[in-house]
């Protein structure tokens, strides 16, 4: 992401993470029964999110695990725009700049949008 080192070890290491998980992922892939696609959320959800730990930490000091439950399912609820949005716009971006420099221009937005929330 934008050529930075920190960040290219950053992610070469969540990328190895991911490949570890890459046996449970053919097992769900294509995700077309609702089994699968849970399946598939709950592996996603091993990857680092500084959002989704946050949201976590506020569910589990909740008063009751109902609570906690219902405060992550919002909080699932909450993304859905925002990651219909970026597919959207992806697609949109690769259209129009080719491959070769979506990789920067998305560095650059997830770093403005982390910076944004």
């Amino acid at each position: 992401m934008l050529g930075l080192p920190f960040l290219n070890k950053l992610e070469r290491l969540g990328m190895h993470f991911w490949q570890a998980l890459s046996p449970l992922r053919q097992k769900v892939f294509p995700l077309n029964t609702f089994p699968r696609a849970l399946t598939a959320g709950l592996l996603w959800g091993f990857l680092p999110c500084g959002l989704v730990y946050g949201a976590l930490l506020i569910a589990v000091v909740g008063h009751d695990p109902l609570t906690g439950a219902v405060l992550m399912f919002v909080f699932g609820l909450g993304t859905v725009p925002m990651l219909v949005a970026t597919h959207e716009t992806v697609n949109w971006m690769r259209n129009q700049i080719g491959r070769l420099r979506l990789r920067q221009v998305n560095g650059a937005i997830m770093m403005l949008s982390g910076l944004a929330l």
